[in-house]
């Protein structure tokens, strides 16, 4: 074979593999288009794809860590800074540190804010914590008899029975049972990550 002929066997062998590469690309152009105009009666829209990789790719990625506390007989976990009653995402709280539950509520505790929630996981109310001290939050836990203690400044502090006025509370020969992360099972930290990453990815957005 002359120098010549090689140099057409090279073109023609270069020529056959991107014309495949440039048919592959435009039939999956085709194919692709036709699924979109389709989406909705080939069910693209509710197909939903949690590879973590492709996740990231598009943006949607993890929270990262999640903590989770017993709260009466209530799990209260955090993603970041999303709150979870059991599997289902309530309300957000910032820098969140702890939960405990009373007999009547269950109060989430962040560094500067408190949430009252009722057993069913309602929002019933936000406090700013900064109306009663410049000092964060440091801990929440549950006195003897139930009620709620916080630390902050380095003193305890307990509130009224309506959770409306916090005051200085002075220890005694008594411990707090502070609020302390759990592990929580495998399959709520699943549902977590997967309702924190919106249920993942569609097929619909990915073609």
């Amino acid at each position: 074979m002359t120098r010549k002929q090689r140099r057409v066997s090279i073109a023609r062998q270069l020529h056959r593999k991107i014309g495949a590469a440039a048919a592959g690309f435009i039939l999956f152009l085709v194919l692709s288009g036709l699924a979109l105009n389709h989406s909705n009666s080939l069910g693209l829209d509710r197909l939903t794809v949690k590879q973590a990789l492709l996740l990231k790719w598009y943006g949607l990625n993890g929270p990262g860590s999640i903590q989770s506390f017993i709260a009466g007989d209530m799990r209260v976990s955090f993603a970041g800074s999303q709150l979870f009653m059991e599997q289902t995402p309530v309300t957000t709280l910032a820098e969140p540190i702890g939960a405990v539950g009373t007999a009547d509520f269950i109060v989430a505790a962040g560094k500067f804010e408190l949430l009252l929630l009722d057993p069913g996981g309602q929002l019933i109310e936000r406090q700013a914590w900064t109306a009663a001290s410049d000092a964060p939050i440091d801990s929440i836990g549950l006195m003897p008899d139930r009620s709620v203690v916080l630390q902050s400044g380095q003193q305890w502090w307990a509130a009224d029975s309506d959770f409306i006025q916090w005051n200085v509370l002075t220890p005694g020969n008594y411990q707090p049972a502070w609020s302390v992360p759990q592990q929580a099972p495998n399959d709520v930290l699943k549902a977590i990550n997967n309702a924190y990453q919106g249920g993942g990815l569609s097929f619909e957005r990915i073609l």
